[in-house]
């Protein structure tokens, strides 16, 4: 499916929460850098999202090809509309 859509879309995006609490960080690290160099083969932006502590910075920093990030850890998402506030 992802090679599929490739064509379509800007970049990847991976979200680690998905990955809790069965990921070592060594295997996500594994999956992190195998989804960067798929990523960076195909010109395409890589972004990580679910980053919700120092730990999955640290990890995150280890992906070199990594564009963004984003998660808990840097605020909580806000509502594109303010009436919603």
């Amino acid at each position: 499916l992802v090679e599929a859509l490739t064509p379509y879309v800007v970049g990847y995006k991976f979200g680690i929460q998905n990955l809790r609490p069965y990921a070592t960080d060594a295997d996500l690290r594994d999956r992190l850098g195998f989804w960067a160099e798929q990523a960076e083969r195909k010109a395409k932006r890589f972004e990580i999202a679910g980053v919700e502590s120092l730990d999955d910075v640290e990890n995150t920093q280890a992906i070199p090809a990594c564009s963004d990030i984003q998660g808990y850890y840097f605020g909580q998402p806000v509502p594109l509309c303010t009436e919603d506030l």
